[in-house]
């Protein structure tokens, strides 16, 4: 992921979901490449450089995902030195402009997924309904966050706001010869997380991070079996598909 700074001497941190910040002084803007957390750590993006991946995934699809939490939240003074005041999640500034000229570079694109971006840092926790983020009193320094973030708003996208088109996942639909159903999985787009922190040593300093994470999403692949590799047919066997003639004495597994 990139992230860059316009000041010629300044820290930079990596804001990585999931991850406490990174931080590094610097003379120059620059890129840092952080690792992805995900299985997919590559970019499909034909515009934006490969960044921090993370994938998505929904063991109860094609239902609604249940609220899918980080592992770690981004607690208020992870960043040494700083202190984290808010956390927002946005389209990459580069698509929002793109889309003021009718264009798009990603699934994720345009006013109706931006409103879904921006729910992944919730007003409230989603189970607990207490308050996002908790709001943490320093002496002397004054009043923080702690955050967590959800991104089942991004795979329940289409339940929640119609607008968007497609379930995510749909994007990336196929079938087979015989018309069953398999998704191969992909790139839904990047989003933007900007983080403003102030800094401990001198309270009139107030900075905001940025980091871009791509959003992926898994295949789910299908398994199919035909007649001829069926050693008999029973025809009470709850396995086998009789829907209908066509894909009658098919075994069908979804992974």
């Amino acid at each position: 992921t990139s992230l860059d700074h316009d000041a010629t001497d300044h820290d930079e941190v990596a804001i990585v979901p999931g991850r406490p910040p990174r931080r590094r002084r610097t003379r120059h803007a620059t890129r840092i490449t952080v690792d992805a957390r995900a299985a997919i750590s590559t970019s499909n993006s034909t515009i934006n450089p490969a960044g921090t991946a993370q994938a998505l995934v929904n063991p109860k699809f094609p239902l609604n995902s249940d609220p899918i939490f980080p592992t770690v939240s981004i607690l208020h003074n992870e960043l040494a030195s700083y202190e984290l005041i808010n956390l927002s999640a946005d389209l990459p500034v580069s698509e929002k402009i793109l889309n003021t000229k009718s264009q798009n570079s990603q699934i994720i694109s345009g006013t109706a997924w931006q409103n879904q971006v921006k729910k992944i840092i919730p007003t409230l926790h989603p189970i607990t309904s207490v308050a996002n983020p908790t709001q943490i009193i320093i002496p002397v320094l004054g009043t923080y966050s702690n955050y967590i973030w959800d991104y089942a708003h991004i795979l329940n996208a289409f339940a929640e706001n119609p607008a968007v088109g497609l379930n995510p996942i749909d994007n990336f639909i196929k079938s087979t010869a015989i018309k069953n159903t398999y998704w191969v999985g992909g790139s839904l787009g990047k989003v933007e997380f900007t983080g403003v922190y102030r800094s401990t040593a001198d309270l009139s300093v107030v900075v905001p991070f940025k980091q871009e994470v791509e959003l992926f999403v898994p295949a789910i692949p299908i398994i199919e079996i035909g007649s001829s590799s069926q050693s008999s047919f029973d025809p009470i066997d709850g396995t086998v598909n009789t829907l209908n003639s066509q894909t009658a004495f098919i075994n069908r597994l979804v992974i």
